[in-house]
């Protein structure tokens, strides 16, 4: 599903609210006026801002905390007593983004969410598209953030209020505004998404496998994974040398 801080994004554009305006009303600020980065609200929710957020929005608290990376806690990363250790660790372990993300083009062009599980190391394909899934803008190179403050970026052309646009600034500050939905990215065949199905059971509670009859600890199991989702990315792109590929069932792999 959508990530919190990709749908104030694409609350704010569609209904031309300042971005500031939204985090404030759904209760997402620091509680004394001063709005966040996408960054701190993105990842864990306080129980009474869930419930100020569920309120505003008409969302359900059990929706809305699916769309906050601390809901992988214990699965995709250890746990730990804050989020923002967990996240700390997570992230200098490649294994999440906490303010930049991946994306699929074609997701971006049909419904203009950008997903949680993009933000995820070991999210490498759209399941539905059978797409790998873009790192960066082709135009700038630049990862994508999503570091919503209380307005939109500008520059001399204007504010960039779609969240489908690069937002990444040039050499003589302008905006690069490219539309990521436009962007060309690879096929991948049918084992590819089979082995991304499988990882993404993994992170959704299904049961960890068994090594020597012993049941793995899913952390420690899915940092080894990550091979495997840079193999995806190696073997899927065109410009890639030919030197290695997946195995003939990747789903094997992931099982």
């Amino acid at each position: 599903g959508e990530s919190l801080p990709g749908y104030v994004a694409r609350y704010s554009h569609t209904y031309t609210f300042p971005p500031g305006d939204v985090i404030t009303a759904l209760g997402l600020d620091d509680g004394g006026g001063t709005v966040v980065s996408a960054g701190r609200y993105g990842v864990s929710v306080s129980p009474d801002r869930l419930h100020r957020a569920a309120f505003a929005t008409g969302i359900p608290v059990e929706v809305l905390g699916r769309m906050l990376l601390g809901r992988y806690a214990g699965r995709a990363f250890g746990e730990a007593s804050t989020a923002t250790d967990v996240l700390a660790d997570a992230a200098q372990a490649h294994e999440v983004l906490i303010r930049s993300s991946k994306f699929c083009p074609h997701c971006l062009r049909e419904h203009g969410a950008w997903l949680l599980c993009w933000q995820l190391g070991w999210s490498a394909v759209c399941r539905e598209h059978r797409v790998l899934l873009a790192r960066c803008c082709p135009a700038c190179a630049t990862v994508p953030k999503r570091m919503l403050r209380g307005a939109w970026v500008s520059d001399r052309h204007g504010a960039l209020s779609d969240p489908t646009r690069c937002s990444a600034r040039r050499e003589g500050r302008e905006l690069c505004r490219t539309h990521l939905a436009s962007v060309e990215v690879p096929t991948v065949g049918v084992e590819t998404v089979e082995a991304q199905c499988r990882i993404d059971g993994l992170l959704d509670g299904d049961p960890c496998p068994r090594l020597a009859g012993e049941r793995l600890e899913l952390p420690v199991y899915l940092r080894c994974l990550q091979v495997l989702c840079k193999l995806i990315y190696d073997t899927a792109s065109p410009s890639s040398p030919p030197r290695r590929r997946l195995s003939d069932d990747p789903a094997t792999l992931a099982a």
